[in-house]
């Protein structure tokens, strides 16, 4: 029997060498590719949970500044109707002498003062200001017609006023809050309390906190940040803009929509915001990711909104993609290594 001669035939080094340059060629660029791959999976289950936990702690933090702003505004919510117990503003809308006006006006200067108020001031039911506890400064409300204020027109028709606005006057914001004067249940005039909120912001800044807090426009009335104040969260209609320029309640800023570089809603209440830093707080101009959590405050149609940096998150949650693409990569060296080995 013959023997076939090319079974005994050595096979070719070029044949024998292509598994291993294969091998050599395709084996890097998979690794790396891997670790890649890895690594940002590990990037994003880590900014994934990162966030969860973030999430409902800030919830928590949400809900104590929440109140605490609550508080602040609710502090002088009954302030105006004690003008109705007032003796000598029903005498005064009644029969508006000089004389009767000087004693309100030094009533409302002292109860301002008792109070911590920015300004008190009674109106008749035509919105011309009798008497205020700023008459003594050169810029005093009295005599000032405010009928066109959102305020009055809700108090003159029996209806709690609650506003935030510029002054008219002065240019200065303030909470306003109003309430319609009765005697023997008729509306002789109102009572109007202006309150700065300004503390509040202080507050923030000094505890580095970053919120806002916006009205039932959607304009931004108190900030940790003042680049954001009076600027719209939502985007206004033109109809809208004219009607907030005629009742002059922000005055004539421009309130221009506050454009997130970036926003994904995450759940309701809650997106992650890019957002240029804010330069009271950070030295830098870099742009900053927040956790936007937003909460309406109860008895007002405001909402407060607190804003956590993600940037430690970020930083974490990269480390933690790099270790695992580290990790990956050791790994792979160390099966390459004993795989060589073992021929050996």
């Amino acid at each position: 029997m013959k023997c076939d001669p090319n079974l005994y035939r050595a096979t070719s080094p070029s044949l024998a060498v292509k598994p291993r340059l294969v091998r050599h060629l395709f084996l890097p660029p998979l690794i790396i590719a891997m670790m890649i791959g890895l690594g940002y999976i590990g990037f994003w289950i880590s900014e994934h949970y990162g966030i969860r936990s973030l999430s409902e702690n800030g919830q928590r933090q949400l809900e104590l500044h929440a109140r605490a702003v609550e508080s602040e505004i609710s502090k002088y919510t009954y302030l105006p109707s004690l003008l109705e117990l007032e003796t000598s503003v029903s005498q005064l809308l009644a029969d508006p002498t000089p004389e009767h006006r000087q004693a309100v006006n030094d009533y409302l200067e002292g109860l301002n003062r008792r109070s911590r108020s920015r300004a008190i001031y009674v109106m008749d039911t035509t919105g011309r200001v009798m008497a205020t506890s700023n008459w003594r400064d050169v810029d005093s409300y009295l005599g000032e017609d405010l009928s066109f204020r959102a305020y009055f027109q809700n108090a003159v028709r029996g209806q709690p006023g609650r506003f935030y606005g510029i002054g008219s006057t002065n240019g200065e914001p303030g909470y306003y809050l109003a309430h319609g004067l009765e005697e023997h249940g008729k509306i002789i005039g109102v009572a109007v309390v202006k309150v700065r909120l300004e503390a509040m912001e202080e507050r923030w800044q000094r505890a580095r906190l970053e919120a806002f807090v916006s009205d039932e426009n959607g304009i931004i009335i108190l900030s940790s940040d003042p680049a954001r104040r009076l600027k719209s969260v939502v985007p206004l209609s033109e109809e809208t803009k004219e009607k907030l320029a005629r009742s002059l309640q922000y005055y004539w800023f421009p309130l221009n929509e506050l454009q997130p570089l970036a926003r994904e809603t995450l759940s309701e209440g809650v997106e992650k915001l890019t957002f240029p830093a804010n330069s009271e707080l950070v030295s830098d101009d870099e742009n900053i990711s927040y956790l936007s959590q937003t909460r309406q405050l109860s008895d007002t149609p405001w909402n407060f909104t607190l804003l956590t940096p993600l940037q430690d998150l970020r930083r974490e949650a990269i480390n933690q993609g790099i270790l695992v693409a580290v990790a990956f990569a050791l790994c792979a060296f160390l099966l390459i290594a004993w795989n060589e080995r073992r021929k050996v």
